[in-house]
């Protein structure tokens, strides 16, 4: 009865050191996954690791969007000035070929 005690022990010890190890290894890969998502920066537009990067790439999105707006921007002003120049200038010829009428 004694012997069956010790191995009782002995066992309960093995699977309480193989629980140390995995919760080691799992508290190991917590901390290894959080270096890797790593943290933003103060202004938020940087930092280091995973959240650093999706940031960074989130300004230059932000940056393409705003330079798209305005090249649609430019287009539709200078497709108004044409309009406005070119009736403008039909105006302008459509008088130099009639007559006033009086």
């Amino acid at each position: 009865m004694r012997g069956d005690m010790e191995q009782i022990k002995q066992q309960a010890a093995a699977r309480v050191g193989d629980a140390d190890h995995k919760f080691q290894e799992t508290r190991n890969g917590i901390a290894e996954i959080l270096k890797l998502l790593g943290g933003e920066s103060d202004d938020g537009k940087g930092g280091q690791g995973l959240r650093g990067e999706v940031r960074r790439i989130s300004a230059r999105v932000q940056s393409l969007e705003s330079d798209r707006a305005k090249f649609w921007g430019a287009v539709a002003a200078i497709t108004a000035s044409a309009a406005i120049l070119i009736l403008g200038l039909k105006a302008w010829i459509t008088s130099l070929f009639t007559s006033p009428s009086t």
